[in-house]
């Protein structure tokens, strides 16, 4: 998918206070972490070692997220529709809708960049993301997704230049307890997570994880099926179930870093 839209600073403004919009959401429940540990950064190892630092508001959300090549992104919260503003050394000032739908979930996500329109939709099944589109220009794509048991067990990308994929994945009966950020995930959100969605994710403001942690994925484009790329994924847990690594064919490719100040 082409997601490389780059966000430096999001600052989510106060829009309609209509009775029927809903305020944001505090975090779900089941994302939140034992002994008052909140994910302070991610080291992702795929991508040259970016890290992915994180600071709280008072009630536990997101509300920065920084990488290492300086792209901040500042989360406020207020009423749907929200307003975004991005500043970017490259792009210089971006204004960018985001709403929700009647659960608190990001349905939408729209802006203009060097005069053309950037747009993406979600949808959902209760808390699950089934759907994902994206348009730009000439291009457009959509990501869907297929859950089984609370899980996902594929994700199939319709690109219209032809470059169509899927991506299989089995389950051991390992528990994502607290339904943190796994592969599957990764794959939906990119591996960058520049686009500022994995502050959303964190806050459980595009739904839930996968209930298991996957232990192998099988890739391969849509009229190749006979050319796949199957990857053994395992996980270091900590004695409570809570992620401290995630292994993909031997190779460390995500910690998760811990503080219990937010």
């Amino acid at each position: 998918m082409k997601k490389n839209f780059l966000l430096a600073l999001l600052v989510l403004m106060v829009s309609c206070t209509s009775s029927e919009t809903p305020s944001a959401p505090l975090p779900n429940d089941e994302f939140s972490l034992p002994d008052g540990m909140f994910l302070t950064s991610l080291v992702d190892t795929y991508d040259g070692a970016v890290f992915h630092n994180l600071t709280y508001d008072s009630n536990g959300r997101v509300s920065m997220l920084n990488t290492k090549y300086e792209q901040n992104y500042t989360l406020q919260y207020s009423y749907n529709p929200v307003s975004v503003v991005s500043n970017s050394d490259e792009y210089g000032r971006i204004e960018i809708d985001v709403t929700q739908n009647s659960d608190g979930l990001i349905s939408g996500l729209s802006y203009v960049r060097d005069g053309e329109p950037i747009s993406y939709g979600m949808k959902y099944n209760g808390k699950e993301l089934v759907q994902l589109s994206f348009q730009k220009s000439d291009f457009s794509s959509t990501t869907y997704l297929t859950w089984e048991n609370g899980n996902i067990v594929r994700i199939m990308c319709i690109e219209s230049d032809s470059n169509s994929w899927c991506v299989d994945f089995e389950y051991t009966e390992q528990s994502n307890t607290y339904s943190q950020i796994i592969y599957p995930i990764k794959k939906i959100l990119g591996y960058d997570f520049e686009n500022g969605l994995l502050g959303f994710f964190l806050n459980g403001q595009l739904g839930v994880s996968t209930k298991k942690l996957p232990n192998r994925s099988t890739s391969y484009e849509i009229g190749y099926e006979q050319y796949k790329s199957v990857r053994d994924i395992e996980y270091l847990l900590d004695s409570e179930g809570v992620i401290l690594s995630e292994i993909s064919d031997g190779d460390v490719s995500l910690r998760y870093n811990y503080s219990t100040i937010k």
